[in-house]
C-alpha cells in the first residue's frame, strides 16, 4: 500500500482525496450492483416459475374438463416460445432422488392441482450447452424452427424445468420450460445510478479539498516568503476551524517575529546613539594628548570601536529592511558588478549559465556579491565567478587565487566578529561582519552559503539558491 501511494498516486492532496473516493465508491457499488443482481435473478425466477404454475393448473383444468378429441388441438395452442406440452401414455421424468428446489415446486403445483405428489415430478435442469439445448428444443417443438447463435445464448443462461403429471384419463401431461435469463440491459438504470452518484460525489469532493487547500496554498507561500525575510499581509482566516486555527496561529507568530525584530533594531539604535556621544567626547578629549604616538593608538582604538558599532548596528537592521521581491536576471547583476570592477582596473571576470531569472530582493543580493567579490580581490589577488543553473536552484561560485583559509577555520568564517589575520590581512574598519551579513541575507532568500579552499591555493565561496 504504501508502494502504490508513494509511486503511483498524485503529489497533490486535493488529487489523492478524489482518486480514493472514487475508488471507494467504484468498489462499495460493485459489492452492491453484485448483490442487487443476485437478488433480482432469485425473485425473476421465482415470479417467473409461479406464472408456469398458473399456466400448468389452467392447462390441466382445461384438459379434464374438455373431450380427448379437441386435446391435440388444445395442446398445440398453448404451446408457445419457452413452454411446450405434450400427452403421451409415459412420463419423460423418471423416478428417482429429487432435490428439495424441485420438492418445493412440486408442492405448490400439487397445492394447486390437488393431485397426490406420486402424480406429479418435477425436474429441474441448470446447465446445458448449446447443442444439448438446441436439441432438446427440437425434440420439444414441433416445428423446423432454426435457432440463432443469440438463441442459444439465451437457452444457455437459462433454467429448463420438466414436470410430468398424471391426468385423470391415464395420459401424462408433460411440460417443457425454458426461464431465460433477465436482459442484460436491466443492468442500465444501476449503471448511471451509479455515474451520477460518483460525479456527485466528486464535485462535493472537490468544492471540499478546495476549501482546505486553497488557505493551506496560500498558507504555505506566506510562510515561504516569511522565511525568505519578506514583508507578508496578515492572512484570512478561512476554511474549517483547524485550518482558521493554523492561519490564526501563524499570523500571531508573524506579529511577534516582527515585533521583535524591530524592538531588537530600535535597541541597537539606541545603544549606538547613546554611545557615539561619550566615544565623541572621548576623542575629543585625546586630541589634548601630547604623547603623539599614545594619542594616535587612542584614535585608531576609538575607530575601532566606532566601526563597530556602525557594523552592528547595520547586522541587526539587515533582518528589518522592507524591500520588495522581484524578478531578477541574477547573471545580469553579477556581470555588472564584474565590469564595475574591471572598470576599476581589477582582476574580475565571470561566466556560466545566462539569462537565470529568480525572485530575489535585488539591492540586498548585489550587497552580498559585491562584498564577496571584493573580499576575493582583496585578499586573493583575483575573482572568477561562474554561474550553474540547476533543476530547481542555482549555483554562484567565487573562487580566487590567494591563500585560502585553513581548515579548521573554514566552519567559524561565517560567524559574526570573527576575523582571520594568519591567512588573510585585516582591513582597515573591517570588524568581520561582511561574511555573517552575507550568510544572513543568503539564508533570507532561502539558500545557502560554504567556503572552501581550492586545490592547490585559492578559496571558492558557493552560494546556492532556489530558482
Amino acid at each position: 500500500m504504501k508502494f502504490i501511494i508513494k509511486y503511483f498516486l498524485p503529489k497533490k492532496r486535493a488529487t489523492q482525496m478524489i482518486i480514493l473516493t472514487l475508488m471507494a465508491i467504484f468498489i462499495a457499488q460493485i459489492i452492491s450492483f453484485m448483490i442487487f443482481s443476485d437478488e433480482r435473478h432469485i425473485s425473476l425466477r421465482s415470479e417467473a416459475q409461479k406464472q408456469l404454475l398458473t399456466h400448468i393448473t389452467s392447462m390441466v383444468a382445461i384438459l379434464e374438463n374438455t373431450s380427448s378429441n379437441i386435446h391435440k388441438n388444445i395442446i398445440n395452442s398453448a404451446s408457445i416460445d419457452g413452454l411446450m406440452f405434450n400427452l403421451n401414455d409415459k412420463a419423460n421424468i423418471k423416478r428417482g432422488n429429487i432435490k428439495f428446489i424441485e420438492k418445493n415446486l412440486q408442492r405448490q403445483l400439487e397445492k394447486k392441482i390437488g393431485n397426490e405428489t406420486s402424480q406429479i415430478m418435477v425436474k429441474i435442469y441448470r446447465q446445458y450447452n448449446d447443442e444439448i439445448n438446441k436439441e432438446i428444443w427440437i425434440k420439444h417443438h414441433n416445428s423446423n424452427h432454426e435457432f440463432s447463435m443469440d438463441e442459444y445464448r439465451k437457452i444457455a443462461r437459462s433454467q429448463k424445468i420438466t414436470i410430468s403429471l398424471h391426468l385423470n384419463n391415464g395420459k401424462w401431461l408433460n411440460i417443457n420450460s425454458i426461464i431465460t435469463a433477465p436482459p442484460r440491459l436491466w443492468a442500465m438504470p444501476s449503471l448511471m445510478a451509479m455515474l451520477v452518484s460518483a460525479i456527485a460525489i466528486i464535485i462535493i469532493v472537490i468544492i471540499m479539498m478546495r476549501r482546505v487547500t486553497k488557505p493551506m496554498a496560500e498558507l504555505t507561500i506566506a510562510a515561504e516568503k516569511l522565511g525568505r525575510g519578506e514583508i507578508v499581509d496578515q492572512l484570512k482566516a478561512t476554511g474549517p476551524m483547524d485550518i482558521q486555527t493554523t492561519i490564526n496561529a501563524f499570523n500571531l507568530m508573524q506579529m511577534r517575529l516582527d515585533k521583535f525584530i524591530k524592538d531588537r533594531t530600535e535597541m541597537l539604535a539606541a545603544i549606538s546613539h547613546d554611545l557615539r556621544t561619550p566615544i565623541t567626547s572621548l576623542r575629543i578629549r585625546i586630541e589634548f594628548i601630547n604623547d603623539q604616538i599614545l594619542r594616535q593608538k587612542l584614535i585608531a582604538t576609538v575607530d575601532d570601536m566606532q566601526n563597530m558599532i556602525e557594523a552592528t548596528l547595520s547586522f541587526a537592521k539587515n533582518d528589518a529592511i522592507h524591500e520588495d521581491s522581484i524578478k531578477t536576471d541574477i547573471y545580469a547583476m553579477l556581470e555588472s558588478i564584474v565590469n564595475n570592477k574591471i572598470d576599476m582596473s581589477e582582476d574580475a571576470k565571470i561566466n556560466g549559465d545566462k539569462d537565470i531569472i529568480i525572485t530575489c530582493r535585488p539591492l540586498l543580493l548585489k550587497r552580498v556579491f559585491n562584498n564577496l567579490i571584493d573580499n576575493a580581490i582583496n585578499h586573493g589577488g583575483n575573482a572568477r565567478v561562474c554561474l550553474k543553473k540547476l533543476q530547481n536552484s542555482i549555483i554562484i561560485l567565487i573562487e580566487d587565487d590567494g591563500a585560502g583559509v585553513g581548515e579548521d577555520k573554514l566552519s567559524q568564517i561565517f560567524e559574526p566578529f570573527y576575523r582571520i589575520d594568519q591567512a588573510r590581512n585585516n582591513e582597515k574598519g573591517n570588524v568581520g561582519l561582511g561574511l555573517a551579513i552575507a550568510r544572513s541575507i543568503i539564508n533570507a532568500h532561502g539558500g545557502d552559503i560554504s567556503a572552501k579552499n581550492i586545490t592547490p591555493y585559492g578559496l571558492r565561496i558557493k552560494v546556492n539558491l532556489p530558482r
